[in-house]
């Protein structure tokens, strides 16, 4: 059985600036504001990363910046 350290954070994201190589079009069809679950968080981790994580794996595309806020804690 798996251990889980951590727990998960929703969070809301809003204001996604997306890396498309300037491809404005490409931008428009990319979520500017979603949910999702960071799985595991463990206080101390850095957030930021692990949400831009999240959202690449999200869609296939780095991310310039964001704002978030956090739903809540399980």
């Amino acid at each position: 059985m798996i251990q889980r350290l951590g727990r998960t954070i929703c969070v809301r994201c809003s204001e996604i600036v997306w890396d498309t190589d300037g491809d404005k079009k490409l931008a428009k069809t990319l979520p500017h504001s979603c949910d999702i679950n960071i799985e595991d968080y463990v206080d101390g981790d850095d957030l930021d990363d692990e949400i831009a994580n999240a959202l690449s794996d999200l869609t296939g595309f780095c991310v310039e910046g964001f704002n978030y806020t956090i739903k809540n804690n399980k």
